[in-house]
């Protein structure tokens, strides 16, 4: 009897595990997505100056509101049991996670995740932002860098998200879910 093989699928525990124990430490930048194992595109200059400018001008915004939020790069996410992607950037609620927490950030805690895509816009708008939708992420916004544009993503649904804005760079932008409002003057200078 011949059989067809079939791809094996792996739970966020088991590939957490598996991170833990250096299995990628050779492979570069990986993510789990619908249980599978994928590799991330390295991040370049452009990418990082678009990161670093958002991250400063979102950190700014949260300490002139006094908000108890945190910001992360670059931070790994428990969202469902075959899901668990690296975000380019989280805001996320320190209140929801244990003291000591050594792990992907869980889903309770994150308010807003940002994607920057240079090279990743078709995915980051496509199979990843469903994946965040299915998860519950109540906002995503993905930055893209070659459009100069960032698509503010709300109201989550099984196959995305219901509400979708544009922003331009150099314009203010606020959270659907959260209070948050900042300019993205910086990015017009990268």
């Amino acid at each position: 009897m011949n059989s067809i093989p079939r791809p094996m699928t792996l739970t966020s525990r088991q590939f957490a595990e598996m991170a833990r124990k250096g299995a990628f430490d050779t492979v570069g930048r990986v993510e789990l997505r619908n249980g599978m194992i994928s590799l991330m595109a390295p991040v370049y200059l452009r990418h990082s100056s678009i990161s670093s400018a958002l991250y400063l001008a979102l950190n700014a915004a949260l300490s002139a509101g006094r908000s108890a939020l945190r910001a992360n790069i670059e931070l790994s996410l428990q969202l469902a049991e075959d899901f668990m992607p690296t975000a380019d950037m989280v805001l996320w609620d320190p209140a929801c996670v244990p003291a000591g927490h050594d792990g992907p950030l869980p889903l309770e805690a994150v308010r807003l995740v940002i994607e920057v895509a240079d090279t990743s816009l078709d995915d980051d708008l496509g199979e990843k932002m469903r994946g965040y939708a299915r998860s519950g992420v109540t906002e995503y916004w993905v930055v893209d860098v070659r459009g100069r544009v960032i698509f503010v993503h709300a109201e989550p649904g099984e196959d995305g998200y219901r509400t979708r804005e544009v922003v331009k760079f150099g314009e203010a932008i606020a959270a659907r879910t959260l209070d948050l409002g900042f300019s993205t003057a910086a990015l017009l200078n990268v």
